[in-house]
């Protein structure tokens, strides 16, 4: 499997993306877009979703993130905590831009 690679992280293989998404949450910093998929995934599950959310929470309260933390509490109201997971998930994915360009590497010159 070839490794997903991010600015931030170099050697990141699609597997640990996802579990990074899936068990790791928001207390992982090099999340790429299966880990907030993974993660957006998840709170439609129910009772997953949740322990989802009070894991996010918490991890965004430590750093600070305040619009994450409030957007995780929106989980424990139905229907409501998927959209916000959705869009904490669109909100990372934002740097989908640099994640592609990390991975298609330096532009190769045209062929002859």
């Amino acid at each position: 499997m070839r490794p997903v690679t991010t600015p931030t992280h170099p050697k990141y293989t699609l597997a640990e993306d996802i579990y990074g998404g899936a068990v790791r949450g928001d207390f992982d910093e090099h999340l790429g877009m299966a880990g907030y998929i993974t993660q957006a995934a998840l709170a439609f599950v129910p009772i997953v979703g949740q322990v989802c959310a009070a894991r996010d929470f918490i991890a965004d309260r430590r750093k600070g993130d305040t619009v994450g933390a409030i957007l995780n509490l929106f989980v424990f109201f139905p229907f409501l905590g998927g959209l916000s997971k959705v869009a904490l998930a669109l909100r990372g994915i934002r740097r989908l831009p640099r994640f592609m360009n990390a991975l298609s590497g330096p532009p190769q010159p045209p062929a002859a």
